[in-house]
């Protein structure tokens, strides 16, 4: 699994991007139409799909999944009133995401 933690206008989406498209994976974001702008901006073309934190439901059992911004994907899955005050992860499955 890759992490991608930094400030704001660190390259993070980039990064994200860059791993999405070696991956041909799936992108789960707030906005696809302006992901997905951004990411053919960058010469990005293998990303399978870009698709808004509602609509998770149409992603493909087998595609690689990477969310921008978790913690707003987690808000909007719980509601925009329900304050989201922490969480864990578990590092434990590294390699198992890793070689895949």
């Amino acid at each position: 699994m890759y992490r991608i933690v930094g400030g704001r206008g660190t390259g993070k989406t980039y990064h994200l991007l860059k791993k999405a498209n070696e991956r041909q994976g799936t992108v789960i974001c707030s906005n696809p139409q302006a992901m997905r702008a951004k990411a053919r901006s960058w010469g990005f073309t293998d990303i399978k799909d870009f698709v808004d934190f509602k609509s998770i439901g149409s992603i493909e059992n087998n595609s690689s999944v990477f969310i921008d911004e978790l913690e707003q994907y987690i808000k909007e899955q719980f509601g925009r009133e329900t304050p989201i005050c922490g969480y864990t992860y578990t590092f434990e499955e590294e390699e198992k995401y890793e070689n895949n």
